[in-house]
């Protein structure tokens, strides 16, 4: 029989597991004799891990554990209840009693594994045996950012789980991944916590049970992902709502779980401090004040930080850029636009980031995408994950044409198009800011499918900007033909006749 490991959180505690024999004897009933003989597993390994592949797609499972007997210890790797071909009762380790350390190379990519270790006593015989279930090797994303992150969608039809998707739970411990993804009353940290007592699994399961919201975009990309490339995934939630790039800063990494940056690193720690890259979205609550003028420096800065602490120059990062706020405050529209606008701009300056649109996405609540949004959003996140089949159309230059304006794109899918023929979004502003109203009519240009044609009303005067997306909630919605929107943009100068 198997006896299951019980789920780790990051402070692991030895579970011993006692190896039953069951013993036929002829004319007695069947009796259940208990060995001396323990196997126990302190770290390496728990139900449902992902552990992230190598450049060979392979990974090394280092195990550590303790036995109460000499012996040896082999590991069988299964899937679909068959051992794996070279993998079926291996050596990974010989003990003399007490501590010993297995490893288990060449896992390749794939799963769920049920991996099953064997303690092998001097006779030949099993003594002991413990096993973990839904275990995978792929990739592993870490999500951050604030409450569009986190997911604050509606609890209905929500993404369904899949066994090839499983989320590292902020409590600490591996499980299939299954919205909400974030939930922070859980967290082995207090910056996500507060001072409230870490609840138990069962308490922290009752209260999940009844959240009305809390449905994101990692489940959503993960599936895309696993779906277009058959790599397993796992999925890191690190988010926050309501938080800004000074509460990301790195600089309070010493600050270990009191600070987000530093509960961060203790993720990334905890699950093997390698992974395939970072999703991101955050920018909203860097919108107000003097907080706009930082941003680029400050995002720049976290994303350098984070590739030095995962150990990766090059760590892919992918971000969302805000969308829209049903709100009435038209003072809060320059801040709102300059983030928009610098994380258009910021894909530009540092290299492997690229980022993706939701202004043409439906709210849930006054700023918070909903549920059918965010697996929009997951998939698009997902095409520039892959690099295919489009990274979203990208403003190439402003141009004259008869009777208006041509915004000509490059990169997409080559072709845009919208729900309807009538395109929405641009607007022309003033050097003040003023919208001039002189826009009569927007469509895709018949002339060329990657590219708007702007009827004007009258011709611009000098100092005029070009927008698209202008507002806390403008409706927009161009999109090439794979569903990846335009990018807000402005302000965009219009070239002299």
């Amino acid at each position: 029989m198997f006896f299951h490991h019980n789920p780790p959180g990051r402070v692991r505690r030895p579970h011993r597991v006692p190896f039953m024999l069951l013993v036929w004897t002829p004319g007695l009933a069947l009796m259940s004799l208990s060995a001396s003989a323990t196997l126990t597993v302190t770290s390496g390994l728990a139900d449902y891990q992902v552990f992230q592949r190598s450049a060979t797609d392979t990974v090394t499972l280092r195990v550590e554990g303790e036995a109460s007997t000499a012996g040896k210890i082999v590991a069988t790797l299964s899937s679909d209840g068959k051992p794996l071909e070279g993998f079926d009762k291996r050596e990974i380790a010989q003990t003399g009693g007490g501590a010993w350390k297995g490893t288990l190379h060449g896992v390749p990519l794939g799963g769920p594994y049920t991996v099953s270790l064997t303690l092998v006593g001097a006779e030949g015989n099993p003594v002991g045996e413990v096993a973990f279930k839904g275990v995978l090797v792929g990739d592993l994303w870490l999500m951050a950012g604030q409450s569009n992150m986190q997911g604050y969608g509606d609890m209905v039809n929500v993404e369904p789980p899949s066994d090839r998707v499983n989320v590292f739970r902020m409590r600490g411990q591996w499980d299939v991944a299954v919205e909400p993804l974030h939930r922070l009353h859980e967290s082995v940290d207090r910056v996500h916590r507060g001072e409230a007592p870490m609840p138990s699994l069962d308490e922290s399961d009752a209260a999940t049970a009844r959240l009305q919201k809390g449905t994101g975009l990692g489940l959503p990309f993960a599936k895309q992902m696993v779906a277009r490339t058959g790599v397993p995934v796992g999925l890191i939630p690190c988010a926050h709502g309501g938080t800004s790039m000074t509460q990301w800063d790195p600089k309070l990494r010493g600050n270990g779980g009191d600070s987000l940056y530093g509960s961060l690193l203790g993720a990334l720690k905890a699950v093997g401090g390698r992974i395939a890259g970072v999703l991101w979205y955050q920018g909203e609550g860097d919108s107000g004040g003097d907080q706009p003028a930082m941003y680029t420096q400050r995002f720049t800065e976290l994303i350098q930080a984070l590739r030095e602490d995962a150990g990766n120059p090059n760590l892919p990062f992918y971000y969302v850029q805000i969308g829209t706020f049903a709100h009435p405050n038209k003072a809060l529209v320059p801040g709102w636009n300059s983030i928009q606008e610098q994380q258009r701009k910021l894909e530009e300056t540092v290299p492997n980031t690229a980022v993706v649109a939701s202004v043409d996405l439906p709210l849930d609540d006054l700023i918070h995408i909903g549920t059918e949004g965010l697996k929009r959003l997951g998939k698009r996140l997902a095409n520039v994950a892959i690099g295919s089949p489009s990274r979203g159309p990208r403003l190439d230059h402003l141009e004259r044409a008869p009777g208006g304006l041509r915004v000509v794109f490059r990169e997409g899918s080559g072709k845009l198009q919208t729900p309807r023929t009538r395109v929405s979004g641009f607007t022309i502003h003033d050097a003040s800011g003023e919208d001039l109203c002189l826009i009569y009519k927007q469509l895709v240009d018949p002339q060329n499918p990657n590219a708007v044609w702007l009827g004007l009303v009258s011709d611009p005067p000098e100092g005029a900007q070009l927008w698209y997306g202008h507002g806390l909630a403008p409706f927009c919605n161009l999109a090439d033909t794979e569903d990846m929107a335009v990018l807000v943009m402005g302000p965009i100068p219009i070239p002299k006749p």
